[in-house]
């Protein structure tokens, strides 16, 4: 009889035990980890337990959410991190950087939103990975591998939302510098939106927002596999606006596309270093395999002289612009005024 009872009570025991077991595994999906939000007060790790709501790392099927705070911080991905989604929050206060160095990578294995508080850098032999489509609204820096792989058009949309970090206006921003960013279901530029700097782009490039090679004081060459199509808008935001920059009559941006080149919207050279192109320099910014459209406007912004300009027809599948008047001409104009009267005499 003893031995009879102490085995109702193990059996007892044990049929309470694999409730529980049962109710837990209900309640808490084997594989999936609770959303995970990490709030950082200046420079953190991604692999530091103690910044994350859950108390443990996040990786595969992870929600994960970083929270902007009153002061700029900092989180650096140094290994390669797999998640299910990333969130960068929308809250009006300061930014938040992710610094993904050499070594490390994010691999996204749903949907991602970067917040117009976001400023990412992805570091040479760095990646950045997204399958599903990402939404940025902040400041992200390529320097090795962005890659948007959802085939739904399109699979990066750098949107026009913009914030505010402190008194600074910022508006959705991606810039390559030297890196690749591959998206086969093509990249958006919306109005006001900015796609910047020197690097390779795989898939489609629509655009009402403004395309600029190189920085603000160097010109660079951006290269296009597929199509660059710019676009007008009805907003009171204006066209879009390819800049282009000239330091020399051989030195100046460049943009090459593979496919079609889809102009509209406004053309905008600058000169860099006070240069000033003698009348009748062309300058051939653009190679393509084939050109639909023209620009509504092309002018020259920051020169001394005149700019006038006008298209040249598209020849050996590059494009070209001319300056037909500038102050170098004026110049010379006057020099020869003086010459011949001199030797008058």
């Amino acid at each position: 009889m003893i031995a009879f009872s102490c085995s109702n009570r193990i059996l007892h025991k044990t049929v309470l035990l694999l409730a529980l077991i049962a109710a837990y595994v209900q309640a808490t999906p084997i594989g999936l980890s609770p959303n995970a939000t990490a709030v950082c007060a200046s420079t953190c790790n991604w692999n530091d337990t103690l910044i994350w709501s859950t108390g443990t790392v996040p990786g595969v099927g992870d929600d994960v959410t970083i929270q902007n705070t009153d002061t700029t911080v900092t989180l650096v991905i140094d290994v390669p991190i797999s998640i299910s989604s990333f969130t960068v929050s929308q809250s009006n206060k300061q930014a938040s950087n992710i610094k993904i160095v050499s070594g490390g990578s994010l691999t996204i294995s749903g949907t991602s939103t970067l917040g117009y508080t976001t400023v990412m850098t992805i570091e040479s032999g760095a990646s950045f990975t997204v399958s599903g489509q990402i939404t940025n609204r902040g400041l992200v820096t390529v320097q090795g591998n962005f890659s948007a792989l959802a085939s739904a058009t399109p699979s990066l949309d750098i949107d026009t939302q913009n914030g505010q970090i402190s008194t600074t206006q910022v508006y959705a921003t991606v810039t390559l510098d030297g890196g690749y960013l591959i998206a086969p279901g093509g990249v958006h530029v919306s109005s006001t939106a900015n796609l910047l700097g020197d690097g390779h782009i795989i898939g489609n490039v629509a655009s009402t927002g403004t395309i600029s090679m190189g920085t603000s004081s160097s010109v660079g060459t951006l290269y296009i596999t597929g199509q660059l199509v710019l676009s007008t808008t009805t907003t009171s935001v204006g066209d879009s606006k390819l800049k282009v920059k000239v330091a020399s009559a051989t030195s100046f941006d460049h943009i090459i596309i593979s496919d079609v080149f889809v102009q509209d919207g406004d053309l905008i050279v600058t000169p860099l270093n006070n240069y000033e192109p003698l009348a009748h320099t062309q300058f051939i910014f653009a190679n393509h395999s084939s050109q639909r459209g023209g620009f509504d406007t092309t002018r020259g912004s920051g020169f001394q002289g005149v700019f006038n300009n006008k298209w040249t027809s598209a020849v050996d599948q590059q494009y070209t612009f001319v300056i037909y008047d500038s102050a170098s001409t004026v110049a010379i104009s006057v020099f020869l005024v003086v010459v011949c009267a001199f030797l008058t005499l």
